[in-house]
């Protein structure tokens, strides 16, 4: 079993053969990088004299030295990638294999060594991958339809990863089911210099090449079930490790336990005492009170003058006592109508079925007791940890019970999220009011602002996506701020409160600070509690809340989002770039190649979204709308062709100037240029009067079509879809 290996399959290409390979030298964690070269000899020999012959109609000298040249050329290519690998000290071997196809090479190679992580090339041509999501080559399609279930394979183009596939079995398992099927291997020692190109190897890598050949004799057979044995004892000493270090686990966590229990009796007897004493203290004044009682209620007969004197001539002891009967009655009565109240609330609320109450218990044994290590979050007024409730896993926040903000965050998030649902809201699972926590589904891709920084070397967002995110967070702004009768304004709007699922699709979250208004009422006048760069200034200057505030805040993100700048004076940045048409220049160069046209359309409106006046700034549900629409319009990604097709085979005058992409609906503008009609609708509608193409001012809006490149390139997707 080669379990501590990566084998990356290359070719003679030498660009797709350094993208593959370099990929698997930044992911490997000190495993060694197996390189692989499956060579099919060539049936077609090229002569001195330029012509090609068949190799059955050629002398065998001839032949022999040919193919001996072919040798040395593919012992040139892995030694090439060797030396790679030593440059980033990577230990590696490398595999030779002759076979009469590429895609049976590697399948065997797959099959006899056990591979269990493979790296190969997907695409048929690097020059076009932008929108890959699967192979696009032939072999790596076989490969992935056909390799053994226990192989996890990860398809590469351009040092990106296209896709990968999981292993879906254990190895030992595939090797039982195939035991009379198996090819077996013989190692050969390292190359001759006569065999090996002039070359050194470097310290950090092997020169040792494995021949495969198919299994034939007894010997041959017998050495494959030796290997068997050999590996399932491996699997059993395996196993009898993992069950002992289980065993261990389970008697640190007992005795932690017993030590918890133990600190949580000797604290309970500590309070058993007090309570002992209080009972006692409490008899005392109980039986002073009912003294009390009994001359008020004889001094009540003869009146309030009567009352008075006794309350003059009463000793200070037994006034005490009285005034704490007092203000225990007073007690009990406010503890009666508050249990009243919270009954007719929770008769008239309709809580949600799927909003479930769970116990400290229950949140100590999902997080180990929290143990700091599975913490994933801190704020102001708790902690986040992931953990493993009731076999799924969620996130647990746990607020500050010592602080009264921590308690009314807690109180606003269950009456947000326990009654709200909406595609873009983070789902509150339940929560425990007896530790102030809240359970939320588990998002493995952190927030908004830990992918923008890259923490833990997550890679950057591509631009495609950043558009995505700024048009779901519109979506679900503007459906907090339409709820009727009574609209939430969420007033802490930041990239930290943007968490992101397995999809990269937003989910807000962070309801501590969030306000319910009528919509009878503009504006909610309170203290703001924080300040920030998302904070919106006419907020913190007047106290005035409004739907606006969180207007601003989407704007300062969408910028953030364009830039990847820090939100301090990110809007006169913005500002000065597009006054000097120079917004290329600080677009995030990590998101990919942003079309500018369309980044300066979101730019314009994220101003806008910023303006220091509230009155001016856009409405999310119309206005901003308008031009996120036809950005994320799915006609201009519904041309399938595209996937197998290389950029430099598309006409240049089929690709709208907004979108990039092959038009469906081409129109002629009054500039004389031709437009995919929803761009340049949603070019006018954020309030553009130039030309995208010539920046000069364009007379009229009207849109005359196209039909006769409508018809061209109708025309020339259904040649592509037969090719």
């Amino acid at each position: 079993m080669e379990e501590n290996k990566i084998f990356v399959a290359v070719g003679k290409e030498i660009e797709e053969r350094k993208s593959t390979l370099k990929w698997a030298l930044k992911k490997s964690k000190g495993e060694t990088v197996c390189v692989i070269y499956v060579h099919v000899p060539a049936q077609i020999i090229h002569l001195p004299n330029g012509f090609k012959a068949p190799i059955s109609s050629v002398h065998e000298v001839e032949v022999k030295a040919f193919q001996e040249w072919e040798r040395k050329e593919v012992y040139k290519i892995l030694d090439d990638c060797l030396q790679m690998c030593a440059k980033y000290q990577v230990r590696a071997d490398k595999i030779y294999v002759e076979r009469e196809s590429i895609t049976d090479g590697i399948l065997e190679v797959i099959s006899q060594l056990g591979i269990q992580k493979l790296v190969m090339g997907g695409a048929a041509n690097n020059k076009y991958s932008r929108r890959m999501t699967k192979p696009t080559s032939k072999k790596a399609n076989y490969v992935l339809k056909c390799a053994p279930d226990f192989c996890h394979i990860s398809f590469i183009c351009k040092n990106q990863l296209i896709c990968m596939r999981e292993g879906m079995k254990q190895l030992n398992q595939h090797i039982e089911e195939n035991q009379l099927n198996r090819l077996s291997y013989s190692e050969s020692s390292v190359y001759s210099e006569s065999a090996e190109p002039s070359g050194s190897s470097s310290p950090m890598t092997e020169s040792i090449c494995l021949e495969l050949s198919p299994a034939s004799t007894q010997q041959q057979n017998q050495d494959l079930y030796e290997q068997l044995q050999q590996a399932l004892q491996e699997a059993e000493i395996s196993k009898r490790e993992a069950l002992a270090e289980l065993e261990r686990r389970q008697k640190a966590e007992l005795k932690a336990a017993e030590e918890e229990l133990a600190q949580v009796t000797k604290e309970l007897k500590g309070t058993t005492f007090e309570l002992h004493e209080l009972s006692q203290t409490i008899w005392k004044a109980a039986d002073n009170i009912s003294s009390c009682r009994n001359i008020e209620e004889s001094i009540l007969k003869k009146g309030p003058e009567a009352e008075m004197v006794f309350m003059e001539k009463l000793p200070k002891h037994q006034m005490e006592s009285y005034e704490l009967q007092m203000e225990c009655d007073n007690v009990v009565e406010l503890t009666r109508e508050l249990r009243k109240q919270i009954a007719q609330e929770s008769s008239s609320s309709h809580v949600p079925d799927f909003f479930c109450e769970f116990t400290l218990l229950d949140l100590k044994k999902a997080t180990k007791c929290f143990d700091p290590s599975l913490r994933i979050g801190n704020g102001d007024y708790g902690s986040v940890y992931k953990g493993f409730l009731y076999n799924t896993e969620v996130a647990i926040k746990r607020c500050n019970p010592n602080s009264l903000q921590g308690v009314v965050e807690f109180k606003q998030e269950v009456d947000v999220l326990s009654k709200l649902r909406h595609p873009n809201l983070v789902n509150l699972i339940g929560a425990c009011t007896d530790s102030f926590g809240l359970i939320y589904e588990y998002l493995p891709n952190g927030n908004l602002e830990d992918r923008l920084s890259c923490k833990d070397n997550s890679p950057p967002i591509p631009w495609q996506t950043r558009i995505r995110i700024v048009t779901e967070l519109c979506s679900v702004l503007n459906f907090l701020h339409s709820i009727q009768p009574y609209s939430i304004i969420h007033g802490d709007l930041r990239p930290k409160n943007v968490l992101l699922d397995a999809n990269i699709s937003c989910k807000l979250s962070g309801f501590g600070l969030c306000h319910i208004i009528s919509n009878n009422r503009q504006t909610v006048i309170i203290e703001p509690k924080c300040s920030s760069s998302y904070m919106d200034p006419e907020f913190l200057s007047t106290k005035h809340l409004s739907h606006k505030s969180d207007v601003y805040s989407y704007g300062i993100i969408l910028l953030r989002l364009l830039t990847g700048k820090p939100p301090m004076k990110i809007v006169e940045e913005v500002q000065h770039a597009l006054e000097n048409d120079h917004l290329h220049s600080i677009l995030d160069p990590s998101a990919g190649d942003w079309p500018v046209v369309r980044a300066k359309q979101l730019a314009y409106m994220a101003l806008k979204c910023c303006d220091v006046e509230g009155r001016n700034r856009p409405d999310l549900g119309s206005e901003v709308w308008s031009v996120l629409k036809p950005v994320m319009n799915p006609s201009v990604r519904s041309s399938s062709p595209l996937q197998l097709i290389s950029e430099d085979q598309v006409p240049s005058y089929f690709i709208c100037p907004i979108f990039q992409e092959i038009m469906s609906d081409p129109h002629f503008a009054a500039d004389g240029f031709t437009y995919e009609a929803d761009a340049l609708r949603g070019w006018f509608e954020g309030g553009h009067d130039t030309s995208p193409m010539t920046n000069l001012k364009i007379d009229n809006h009207i849109l005359t079509p196209n039909r006769a490149l409508r018809s061209a390139i109708k025309e020339w997707l259904e040649q592509q879809q037969h090719l």
